[in-house]
């Protein structure tokens, strides 16, 4: 078993960046590691980023808000009826199953082909679900006012 609380790994980074653990199966795994992520927040808007791409959209705000859309259309399907759902609850829905559901995300120190990768700390994960509640909720804000409120 693959032990994430300090594994080595021959990567080529600056300082310190942030990444995605991908787990292959028995004892391997490799790192997707985003160089411009130099902080969580960075790294929070990188992910938004790299979600939307990778269903093929756009990474500007009115695509961002199309994705929230889909949140929401999302989480009034999947309601049990008696649960009422608005585009305010959509940053923190999101954010949960981004940061607690979707990967295993660390954080990556060092120089040179050889870097110490960690996964994230609590403390780091609830930063990171902050900074995407925060750009979520900004972009609803700017497109639909009323729903954040």
């Amino acid at each position: 078993m693959i032990s994430f609380t300090s594994l080595l790994i021959h990567i080529n980074t600056a300082t310190m960046t942030y990444g995605i653990i991908n787990l292959k199966g028995g004892n391997e795994a490799s790192i997707t590691n985003f160089t411009n992520a130099g902080t969580i927040d960075q790294f929070a808007r990188i992910r938004i980023k790299v979600l939307l791409k990778e269903e093929g959209k756009e990474t500007t705000d009115e695509s961002i808000f199309q994705y929230c859309q889909e949140w929401l259309e999302t989480l009034i399907e999947n309601s049990d009826g008696e649960t009422t759902f608005t585009m305010a609850d959509v940053p923190d829905q999101a954010a949960d199953n981004i940061v607690y559901s979707n990967a295993l995300y660390c954080q990556i120190e060092g120089v040179g082909k050889k870097a110490i990768v960690t996964q994230l700390t609590p403390v780091q994960s609830k930063e990171m679900y902050d900074a995407i509640v925060k750009k979520l909720s900004d972009v609803i804000s700017k497109f639909s006012p009323v729903c954040t409120e």
